[in-house]
């Protein structure tokens, strides 16, 4: 079965490999794990799944076979670890993060499922559905159209056409024009599903960021709200004029610089979900909202030291075990039971029955 747990396997691992072979050492400021290397430190800390989906990825310059979970737990390190953004994680950042102390962990944990920062395979089989789902061609990349269905079209398409300007594209990874390869997808939903996460603000500031010159204006602010404004419009909601939201918004970030927002700004008011979401992703913001009307806060029965991200994924994940099992169930009772003769032309006594 597909939602399986995944079954511990064991990996040999030539140290005589060239895409083991650590980067040439520039001196002690300088060294930094690249896409390969992260790859051969993962590699041996994967468990194994005979039902992962059939995708192989390669590494560009030694044709390693990457499988799918493998692939999807390099870019959760680089998105959560890669603070610079520059497709290579240096010393420096290896030594803040999070990312050493939770190999150690794995070493008492047996549950993989329980390390929801990197190496969970439920958070895996999640963001890959999603994916699959968006990927109708399977063509193992997303277009606009594509992307534009996700949340049952959520996300304004101002916010969509910015994603595929490159705004949000990282150093050394290339990437095909006006496609999102599954790297970026990955980077895409963590970024939507929490968008309290630094990596997550910086995500949807660049893309916010029109002209990069580091700070968002009322001119960017009014742009994206434009098309927000209408997409409320047309689900019956009347929505707040712009120099209304604007004074809120301003009240609730209260940047430095009156007028302009910073990537600082938004990382300390630790209020960047509300903010983004009132501006690019109309469902979020109405159920906001309306919670905030009824005075009911967000998922009460959830853990509360769980991220955003967390629930989200735990949240999809149940659906999809749901869903798998009513489809086995109806393909069971399918293969268990004679065909319906809903006419009743089967029966013996009806052989002398002409032709329609």
């Amino acid at each position: 079965m597909p939602l399986t747990p995944p079954i511990a396997v064991r990996f040999t691992v030539n140290p005589s490999d060239p895409a083991l072979t650590p980067p040439t050492a520039l001196g002690p400021a300088h060294t930094a794990l690249t896409l390969t290397v992260i790859t051969a430190l993962a590699l041996p800390l994967m468990p194994g799944h005979t039902h992962s989906p059939h995708i192989n990825y390669s590494d560009s310059r030694h044709g390693s076979p990457v499988t799918p979970p493998l692939f999807q737990v390099i870019q959760r390190i680089f998105y959560t670890v890669n603070r610079s953004w520059s497709g290579m994680i240096s010393r420096e950042e290896l030594r803040r993060s999070s990312f050493l102390q939770a190999v150690s962990q794995l070493e008492v944990e047996p549950d993989i499922n329980r390390m929801t920062s990197f190496f969970s395979y439920e958070h895996f089989y999640v963001i890959y559905c999603k994916f699959w789902e968006l990927d109708l061609d399977r063509d193992l990349t997303i277009d606009r159209s594509d992307l534009a269905r996700h949340g049952d079209g959520a996300i304004s398409s101002r916010m969509i056409d910015r994603i595929f300007s490159g705004a949000v594209t990282r150093a050394r990874l290339p990437r095909k024009v006006g496609k999102l390869s599954y790297a970026d997808f990955v980077w895409f939903l963590l970024s939507e599903e929490d968008k309290t996460t630094p990596t997550s603000t910086e995500y949807w500031f660049r893309c916010m960021d029109l002209d990069g010159d580091g700070a968002l204006s009322m001119f960017e602010l009014e742009f994206f709200y434009e098309e927000q404004a209408q997409r409320m419009a047309a689900r019956g909601v009347e929505p707040l004029p712009f120099h209304d939201l604007a004074r809120q918004v301003l009240d609730l970030v209260a940047p430095r610089c009156p007028g302009r927002i910073t990537l600082r700004d938004l990382k300390q008011c630790g209020l960047a979900g509300e903010f983004f979401d009132a501006f690019f992703n109309v469902d979020k913001y109405l159920a906001r909202e309306q919670r905030e009307q009824a005075g009911t806060p967000q998922d009460t029965d959830s853990d509360p030291a769980a991220s955003a991200w967390d629930r989200y994924a735990a949240e999809e994940y149940d659906f999809l075990v749901a869903e798998e099992a009513m489809a086995e169930d109806d393909d069971d009772h399918d293969e268990g039971s004679d065909p319906i003769d809903l006419y009743g032309l089967a029966d013996e006594d009806c052989d002398d029955l002409e032709p329609l």
